[in-house]
């Protein structure tokens, strides 16, 4: 599959965005920042929801150029998201009492909720534990099993998303890819079902964890990767564009459509679908150049997203644990500290786990493949 040069840039910009979010609650940086700076930084649902709509792009564009079957598929993606994720969940369960010693400190953010998921984390360790397993534990509602989404590795709750994602997206793009009465008649239908898990009759969740509350960023994603194969083949249907305008316009944050909207400027400029004559594609085409730069630690955003809060425990927790008592000045100072350690673990965790284990699901997916071609 062809890696974006934006696509990948992209992550790495939504990844580090909830990084810093994250240090900015435990860093109580409120305090030091003005107001309208932390309450940007710390919107890291922004950030997240991107990483959605990417998802529902990225995915789409693999089923599209690979056409590989459903088994080899979802091992193939299995062995993507599985791997990296429980490394990082045993390691935020061996470093629990660290994160508990540079998180509750007076000045963090959200010290009363935290204390009650570890309350939660320690009577219930086995149901949460198996929960995590399956990667299923965002679809449980936090009436149904309080934290059930947020124990133990809290960003983990949208790889839950992504990967119910994964379980789902080849039926949903069977839908989007008949008639346009059809496919229209489909987002309708997932909108309506969203309107009605949004409204709470089914529980309520902490997190958008359960697919149908994030279901208007994936078809996003989806959505705008079918124009660009419509752009691409010159078979561009108006109706399309229609479509996904009404769900920007009308569901997804004006932030999140901003974003997308100018990053898929610069896919349709990295691919030449359009020219740079106005000042604005060719200012789209500069900055691909820098884009280029940023896109390799995009490769990295997986395990960015998840180790960032075990390193921000070991390092804060641990100089809490040795000293007693830290100052917020000192734990800002190490969480500064701890950024390149974040960076340097992200990429020694993508070389070492990821790419080893995304090669052995290649591996199993095209023998897979083969066997039910053959």
């Amino acid at each position: 599959m062809r890696n974006f040069t934006s696509i990948e840039s992209l992550r790495a910009y939504m990844a580090w965005w909830v990084v810093i979010g994250h240090a900015s609650h435990l860093g109580g940086w409120a305090s030091y920042l003005p107001k309208p700076i932390v309450t940007l930084v710390e919107r890291g649902d922004i950030a997240v929801n991107v990483f959605i709509i990417v998802s529902g792009f990225v995915i789409t564009h693999l089923i599209q150029t690979s056409k590989e079957l459903y088994a080899p598929y979802l091992v193939r993606r299995f062995f993507r998201i599985f791997p990296i994720y429980l490394v990082c969940l045993f390691l935020a369960i061996a470093v629990r009492d660290l994160y508990q010693a540079a998180y509750f400190h007076p000045w963090a953010v959200g010290v009363e909720m935290r204390q009650l998921r570890a309350e939660s984390e320690a009577a219930n360790f086995a149901a949460h534990f198996g929960l995590h397993l399956t990667l299923l534990h965002g679809v449980i509602p936090d009436t149904l099993f309080k934290f059930a989404s947020s124990a133990f590795l809290a960003p983990a709750w949208s790889l839950s998303l992504e990967w119910q994602f994964y379980l789902v997206v080849p039926a949903i793009l069977h839908f989007l890819r008949r008639s346009t009465v059809v496919s229209i008649a489909f987002v309708l239908v997932c909108l309506a079902f969203h309107k009605i898990v949004v409204s709470g009759y089914l529980g309520t969740w902490s997190y958008a964890s359960f697919l149908p509350l994030s279901i208007h960023y994936f078809l996003i994603g989806i959505i705008s990767r079918l124009i660009l194969e419509e752009l691409i083949a010159k078979q561009f249907r108006a109706e399309t564009v229609i479509v996904l305008s009404a769900l920007i316009a009308t569901i997804a944050g004006p932030l999140e459509a901003v974003i997308w909207s100018v990053f898929f400027t610069f896919i349709l400029v990295e691919l030449e679908v359009v020219g740079i004559e106005s000042p604005f594609l060719r200012m789209a085409s500069t900055l691909l150049v820098f884009n280029s730069k940023v896109a390799r630690t995009g490769s990295w955003s997986y395990s960015t997203y998840l180790v960032h809060i075990p390193v921000f425990s070991v390092v804060v927790g641990s100089a809490t644990v040795l000293s007693a008592n830290i100052s917020q000045l000192m734990a800002s100072l190490l969480i500064l500290v701890s950024l390149p350690v974040v960076l340097l673990l992200s990429k020694a965790m993508f070389s070492f786990v990821e790419q080893p284990f995304n090669k052995i699901g290649r591996q199993f997916a095209n023998k897979m493949q083969a066997r039910r071609i053959a």
